[in-house]
């Protein structure tokens, strides 16, 4: 998420981190970016847009779906190929 993640200051990109939780029969993996100003959590705003002080609009610039796409391609090879060598 880090090298996907848009580079002004570094600080959004260097505040990603990520848990794994196990239930009975599922396990799950979350991503959370830890940078928020203002109640505002800065890597939502890149992802989706926001509005300026000036009543501008900066526009989001998707980032986060490609990134999982590949962590998660990855994570379904590695199963798939662990599911045929036995």
């Amino acid at each position: 998420m880090s090298n996907a993640t848009p580079i002004d200051t570094g600080k959004t990109s260097e505040s990603w981190v990520y848990g794994i939780t196990e239930d009975p029969g599922r396990i799950t993996v979350f991503w959370r970016n830890t940078n928020v100003e203002d109640g505002v959590n800065i890597a939502l705003i890149l992802q989706y847009g926001h509005a300026t002080r000036n009543g501008g609009w900066v526009e989001g610039l998707d980032y986060i779906n490609p990134a999982i796409r590949s962590i998660f391609n990855d994570l379904a090879d590695a199963a798939w190929r662990e599911v045929i060598s036995s």
